[in-house]
């Protein structure tokens, strides 16, 4: 998906979740799960997210890996539990156990995950939302994810890979050329390879029967593209995006990992999402393809390291800059510790954090200026 404001037909991280929540829903149906609950997981699964998408959660990782670790899953349960404000009384939304497990994609610590994980402080938290759940399933393994959670998972990477796909082919920066043999091509191959390592799957095989499927849209793409006609263009596009959807919808079926009594009062882990390893190897080709064609492109990545750029400068100055307590805004005071404090820098790093991490483009982009660049900003500017 794209940035804010790179032009109102692409995606973004906010489409995105509505996208994932659509997809989440038709799963659940399918597959005999809670409607509602996948929805409400889906719609909340990407709240963590830093501002530039990718690029500010890179930098974010790479800043907080000193005072442990910043995780956008992480800081999804985060924001439900702790920095969201509904009432006096508490902190957070009052979710139930069902909606914060269904959250919870990786469960294991930043010292055991490192790469995926949840924050230490929410270890007990994730124990209470789970345990009631899984003391009664035979053989439970405790990374795994609730039914729920699976099935928004699974909506999660086939939403990013179809759209993603659509807003390549709307922007013109894929085309035909997608299915050519070339680095892009072979390296894409190879790293799904890397992910798939099982004898059961060729990879270009699968990649070379998606194609023969998808092939005659994206010719047809091609041809209304060169005779200006942009209405069949764009029939073409969403044929092809509710075909591939539709495809791995139904490619899905419900399996049991031991059978429930009777009076169980939670079905959570008595389930997951079986995906035939084709179906699988389609996806993650698609999103390694548009991750090579597009993501990796220089238009694109010159505005990643932009991105970069300015999360890494906002963190700098409100965690080292002189008197950096008084550029808070006064809500966020109050989350600030103490100087005396003897985890002092590890607390505040995680305040600072969670503040860049809520910003928007747009916000963090204003900030910047006002902090960095002599002509911009006013004492009328709204924090």
């Amino acid at each position: 998906m794209f940035m804010a404001g790179e032009g109102d037909f692409l995606r973004t991280r906010l489409t995105h979740s509505l996208e994932v929540a659509q997809i989440g829903k038709g799963l659940a149906l399918r597959l005999g799960a809670h409607p509602d609950l996948v929805e409400a997981v889906s719609l909340l699964h990407d709240i963590g997210h830093p501002p530039f998408g990718h690029a500010g959660e890179a930098a974010l990782k790479e800043l907080m890996k000193p005072y442990g670790g910043f995780e956008a899953n992480g800081q999804n349960i985060r924001i439900v539990t702790k920095l969201e404000t509904k009432s006096e009384t508490f902190c957070g939304l009052n979710l139930t156990r069902a909606v914060i497990d269904g959250q919870m994609k990786y469960k294991r610590s930043f010292e055991i995950g490192r790469k995926k994980f949840i924050y230490e402080d929410d270890i007990e938290l994730m124990r209470w939302a789970r345990d009631q759940a899984v003391e009664i399933v035979p053989g439970y393994d405790p990374y795994w994810k609730s039914f729920e959670c699976d099935i928004m998972d699974w909506a999660d990477d086939v939403a990013y890979a179809v759209h993603d796909l659509e807003d390549g082919l709307h922007s013109s920066m894929i085309d035909a050329s997608l299915f050519h043999q070339n680095q892009r091509y072979d390296e894409a191959i190879d790293a799904v390879r890397e992910e798939f390592k099982d004898d059961r799957v060729d990879v270009r095989n699968v990649y070379n029967d998606l194609m023969q499927m998808i092939r005659p849209g994206f010719w047809e793409i091609e041809r209304y593209r060169m005779d200006g006609d942009h209405r069949k263009q764009k029939a073409i596009r969403k044929q092809l995006t509710s075909w591939l959807i539709n495809r791995y919808i139904t490619c899905t079926a419900r399996i049991e990992r031991a059978s429930p009594p009777k009076d169980s009062t939670s079905m959570r882990y008595f389930y997951h999402v079986g995906v035939p390893i084709q179906y699988r190897v389609e996806v993650d080709l698609i999103n390694k393809l548009v991750w090579k064609h597009v993501i990796e492109s220089a238009q694109v990545r010159t505005l990643e390291e932009k991105g970069k750029h300015i999360v890494r400068c906002l963190f700098d100055k409100f965690m080292f800059g002189e008197d950096s307590r008084l550029m808070f805004p006064d809500d966020w005071k109050p989350y600030l510790p103490h100087k005396d404090d003897k985890d002092y820098k590890r607390k505040k790093a995680r305040v600072v954090s969670d503040y860049i991490a809520g910003m928007t483009d747009s916000y963090a982009q204003n900030l910047y200026s006002k902090l960095f660049l002599p002509n911009a900003g006013s004492i009328h500017d709204a924090l």
